[in-house]
């Protein structure tokens, strides 16, 4: 498995030696970028999409844990790399798959990618066992309701009744068109992978929308889309063209726009 990789550390001496390592002990691992703040990792992070990242705290005046902050369901996997120890626990916290300090240990850095791998691996396979199991659903004709696991315990509801999805750290909050809100105990991720086969489209990180309820995009310093009721989604800059050509593609598939 070869991975796509970017390197963020606010010193170029520090990148510059991790890729070296990378590039000289782990053909596995293939460097697409390298960036120096927050700001220029949110602009890799979105036009990139790796599969890791190799992150320090310190970033400048800021740090990677108030970078991993605006990525609440991150599709990457973060190995922190620092020379601050104190710092290990709230990066846990994260979901980040390791931590390590330098200067780089060989061994550790091996470790952690082959953890990277494992879990990477495990997401495909729920990935795949997800799509499977909803185009099974759909073969027998069963696939109205959708089982939603919450706190409290154990609801169905009928895929039609839901207008959006939002993400909120490591929940769901499920909005149905009659205004009920619903607080599951799975990630975005897991409902984008159910959800493919009907009609549904993740327009934003935090976000899933049922295009039945679309009404129109609308273009500002943003792109949104418009739901029934007035609601409007944000549309991510790195989905946008990915969501406008969907739409064109399916515009007679149920949806109001």
């Amino acid at each position: 498995m070869k991975l796509r990789a970017l390197i963020i550390d606010d010193e170029r001496p520090s990148r510059d030696n991790l890729k070296a390592i990378l590039v000289d002990y782990f053909e596995d691992i293939h460097i697409i970028g390298q960036a120096g703040s927050v700001d220029e990792a949110l602009t890799l992070l979105h036009e990139l999409n790796p599969d890791l990242i190799f992150l320090d705290v310190q970033l400048g005046p800021s740090t990677g844990l108030e970078l991993l902050t605006l990525f609440p369901e991150p599709e990457f996997e973060t190995v922190f790399i620092t020379a601050y120890d104190e710092y290990a626990v709230k990066a846990f916290r994260t979901n980040a798959t390791d931590y390590l300090l330098k200067p780089i240990d060989i061994d550790d850095l091996r470790e952690a990618i082959l953890k990277v791998k494992s879990k990477i691996k495990a997401k495909r396979e729920k990935e795949v066992k997800d799509q499977t199991d909803a185009a099974h659903n759909v073969a027998l004709g069963t696939a109205n309701f959708i089982k939603i696991n919450t706190q409290d315990g154990t609801e169905y509801i009928a895929y039609q009744d839901i207008l959006y999805l939002q993400s909120i750290n490591y929940y769901t909050n499920i909005v149905l068109n009659d205004g009920r809100e619903i607080i599951t105990t799975k990630i975005l991720k897991d409902y984008e992978n159910m959800l493919k086969e009907y009609n549904f489209f993740r327009v934003h990180n935090s976000y899933i929308i049922n295009l039945k309820y679309l009404k129109g995009v609308v273009a500002k310093e943003t792109y949104f889309a418009k739901l029934t009721n007035d609601v409007q989604i944000t549309i991510s800059r790195r989905r946008k063209d990915d969501f406008i050509k969907f739409i064109e593609n399916n515009k007679d598939k149920n949806t109001e726009f």
